[in-house]
């Protein structure tokens, strides 16, 4: 049975256990995808050619556990609104998640689907578009297991920040405190919530001719603002990877917010003013996480939602010390270009 890449990210012992709690037949190869993180995904192949994506998962707490059971829960829900949420397939025991009691790994399956990440503009405005669409769908979905924490004002992220021995991190710690001042006096504590996907990043999103095919992993699900989807999205459709300078491609940045404006979204006044800094938040939020999966005596609180590389690989590159540097030169553009993304606002037609 060939694997490829090299590097191995599933056991035989693993496999078996999808074969065995689904009851596949006879698997004639499997491809890892994002080889090495803690919830590594591999696509099946059976001998009948049904191919399937396989995902497991290291559940910290019984708690993260909850929180990928209830993300199922949105999905369904979704689906059955029209959303094109990946569909999770029912094992035999009646469950879409397995945890084998000898393990701390739980394993769930789901038909596979073909399709790019997001690239050009079109594929970003698609992107928006369906943000929105998942916004509508989701209000009636369960509730129940949902996390409230969003990247707002978390002494987590100033405690990770400041465990990093790098010349910008003092910086970058008290950027995150100004953002969180400036947010929370356009009133973020009384800011609706409503069900959000909570980690709305290119490689959760399959798109192909310029249209959203399905939505993948709905475990960051949680009860939050809706811009901070928005926000989050956002600084993923327009961060230039390749781009050591910090600068964000405006181009990418309207389409998404546009694509987001024609889904029938918008938002308040006071959120708008909020989003450059809300984007200086949820960014430093997702460098903390980085930094704590590599700095064992941090907090519990932030080992609870492990970083996953596929997030942190769209905004950076390289080791862990040239990230910082890119994220901080990556905060300063947009602590300085505030009036360019309200414009690309405006442009959009998101302002309420």
């Amino acid at each position: 049975m060939p694997q490829s890449p090299a590097q191995p990210v599933w056991s035989q012992q693993e496999l078996a256990v999808v074969i065995e709690h689904w009851k596949l037949d006879s698997i004639s190869s499997f491809t890892p995808v994002n080889a090495g993180s803690v919830a590594s995904t591999i696509i099946i192949e059976t001998s009948n050619k049904a191919r399937y994506a396989a995902k497991k998962r290291r559940h910290i707490t019984p708690a993260s556990r909850d929180r990928s059971m209830a993300g199922h829960r949105i999905a369904l829900s979704a689906i059955s609104k029209g959303f094109p949420a990946a569909e999770p397939i029912r094992a035999v025991s009646g469950e879409y998640l397995v945890t084998p009691v000898e393990g701390d790994l739980s394993y769930e399956l789901r038909r596979f689907v073909p399709g790019d990440r997001p690239q050009t503009p079109e594929d970003h405005h698609a992107s928006g578009s369906a943000l929105a669409q998942l916004h509508l769908a989701a209000r009636d979905a369960p509730t129940e297991g949902l996390g409230r924490l969003w990247f707002h004002n978390r002494r987590t992220v100033v405690e990770a920040l400041d465990a990093f021995a790098h010349p910008d991190t003092e910086q970058l710690a008290e950027d995150y405190r100004k953002a969180s001042a400036t947010v929370a006096a356009l009133g973020a504590s009384q800011w609706p919530a409503c069900i959000c996907h909570g980690d709305w990043h290119p490689g959760n999103i399959v798109t192909q001719n310029q249209a959203v095919r399905v939505i993948l992993d709905f475990d960051d699900a949680r009860l939050a603002p809706a811009c901070t989807d928005l926000t989050t999205g956002a600084l993923h459709a327009s961060a230039k990877r390749a781009d050591r300078s910090g600068a964000f491609d405006l181009a990418r940045l309207r389409s998404f917010l546009s694509g987001y404006a024609e889904g029938q979204g918008r938002l308040p006044a006071e959120q708008s003013r909020a989003f450059p800094a809300m984007m200086v938040q949820a960014m430093l939020a997702e460098t903390a996480r980085l930094i704590a999966a590599h700095t064992p005596a941090l907090s519990s609180e932030n080992k609870a939602q492990p970083v996953s590389p596929t997030t942190m690989t769209d905004l950076t590159r390289g080791p862990l010390p040239g990230a910082v540097q890119l994220i901080a030169a990556r905060t300063a553009w947009i602590e300085a270009n505030s009036s360019k993304i309200d414009s690309a606002l405006r442009e959009a037609g998101l302002v309420a």
